[in-house]
């Protein structure tokens, strides 16, 4: 078969995915025909992105999140992503009209809510297929963070924006949840690229960590840091601290860091959050919006690490310290369940 991927571009967690399943699927003899990209001005490209995707790539206007130091603010976003309405239907229609034009017989959508209101609005003949962990959010088996009940709401109206005239949706959990198939919503786990899955986990001497938000760097950037951290970030950032190596957002660099890390920092991603889990390592998060609360959420609940309001440094030296990682389950549920999504897309 073949496939076109439409990858919304926040963050790295749906590019890491769509990687993984272009992965998947061509081992089992699959194309990946093109891939659209959702950018906007304020989100750069990852050079990993360009290289997995070389020769398939095309981008396409996107709602995104505005910059900030730390905690996304979703109602500045909101509005500002409102007065951009018409450009972002007039993108959604020329998405259609590029999708058509290709030969493929599937189009698998990661979260982007643009792709929905392009089927909605087009005759578009190829099927789409949704991936993303935010369906599970649809699941009444999912157990949100206590309180937040307007912005859980708002959350799960995007979702199903994101799913209109899917065929059906993949949920991606951390944890084992049952099918829905009235719903057509259907259970598995994340999708974790291959570099990952073959790594070596090793139990260095340092703490690696991820950071989306650059604000965030002041916290752990403490004289009374005493461990060694190497933090990945997405522009380029200098730290006072000599325990602290700052490094551009790079693939093969970023996991081997990872792998040979003693524990993981980052501000609750999910792709981050799961593959930290597959390799064993105790997670520290600190989330920026409600959405990485979920998966702080679901990541305790999986016994894998714990979440906080700050990079609290002493807090730090003690979850180093004295940190056991409860998670054994998550790598034998991703194990057993590993061909499921592409068993689900490739069926007649």
């Amino acid at each position: 078969m073949k496939f076109i991927f439409v990858v919304q571009g926040e963050g790295r967690g749906h590019a890491t995915q769509a990687i993984a399943l272009q992965e998947r699927l061509q081992d089992s003899g699959h194309e990946v025909v093109k891939v659209f990209y959702g950018t906007s001005p304020h989100r750069p490209i990852a050079d990993f992105v360009k290289e997995k995707f070389e020769g398939k790539l095309a981008y396409y206007d996107s709602p995104n999140f505005l910059p900030s130091k730390k905690k996304t603010n979703i109602l500045k976003s909101f509005f500002y992503n409102l007065l951009l309405s018409r450009h972002f239907y007039q993108s959604a229609d020329s998405l259609a009209a590029d999708i058509a034009g290709i030969q493929a017989d599937r189009v698998v959508n990661f979260y982007e809510p643009l792709l929905g209101v392009a089927y909605s609005r087009n005759k578009i003949l190829q099927p789409m297929i949704c991936i993303a962990h935010q369906y599970t959010f649809l699941h009444p088996d999912y157990s949100f963070p206590k309180g937040f009940f307007l912005r859980k709401r708002m959350l799960q109206y995007l979702t199903n924006k994101t799913r209109q005239q899917a065929m059906f949706s993949i949920a991606l959990s951390l944890v084992p949840m049952s099918d829905l198939e009235e719903k057509h919503i259907y259970v598995a786990p994340p999708l974790i690229r291959k570099q990952v899955l073959q790594a070596t986990s090793r139990q260095g001497d340092y703490i690696h960590g991820y950071l989306l938000n650059e604000g965030y760097l002041q916290e752990i950037d403490n004289p009374s840091l005493n461990i060694d951290v190497n933090l990945f970030v997405g522009e380029a950032c200098t730290s006072k601290n000599p325990h602290v190596k700052t490094f551009l957002l790079n693939d093969s660099q970023y996991l081997s860091s990872m792998a040979g890390a003693k524990a993981v920092i980052c501000t609750a991603g999910f792709e981050t959050v799961a593959e930290a889990m597959y390799l064993g390592k105790p997670v520290w998060v600190v989330p920026v919006n409600f959405e990485q609360q979920c998966n702080a959420n679901e990541m305790q609940r999986g016994g894998a690490g714990v979440a906080d309001k700050h990079f609290d440094i002493a807090r730090l030296n003690h979850f180093v310290s004295h940190y056991i990682n409860n998670n054994v389950n998550f790598p034998t549920w991703e194990r057993e369940h590993r061909h499921k999504i592409v068993d689900l897309l490739t069926a007649e």
